[in-house]
């Protein structure tokens, strides 16, 4: 079923596949593979701080899963996925949200999504003019 919110977000997650592997030195670390979420977010607040070249701009998002319609539980929040939003790229930090308990709601419309985007704007580099 198409969703009735339109997708103005992709997120990538790096999802742990619950495989482990030992680097060069023989350090244990988990084996993941990269989960593509569309999602609709809608800006909260935000906030901006800037220095004598660039901005980082901090943005509290909510919105919807799209495809797929949830994340898995495998995704704690603050679970850092890079993210390109309405065309701008930066990082994305997943927040708790509770979610419907009828399984129906998350069907139909996807599950909740709520984080924090974080993208620096370097003065002088756009294209737009």
């Amino acid at each position: 079923m198409a969703s009735v919110f339109p997708a103005n977000a992709t997120l990538t997650f790096q999802v742990p596949i619950g495989e482990k592997k030992e680097d060069n030195l023989g350090n244990p670390s988990t084996i993941t593979q990269p989960l593509v979420v569309s999602a609709y977010l809608v800006p909260k607040s935000s906030r901006a701080q800037s220095d004598n070249s660039s901005e980082l701009h901090e943005v509290q998002l909510e919105g919807r899963c799209i495809d797929p319609s949830a994340l898995p539980p495998s995704l704690p929040p603050g679970s850092k996925a890079t993210a390109t939003i309405d065309e701008l790229q930066g990082e994305f930090y997943l927040a708790a949200v509770v979610q419907s308990p009828y399984t129906a709601v998350t069907a139909a419309l996807g599950a909740k999504l709520s984080g924090t985007f974080k993208a620096r704007v370097i003065w002088g580099e756009s294209s737009d003019v």
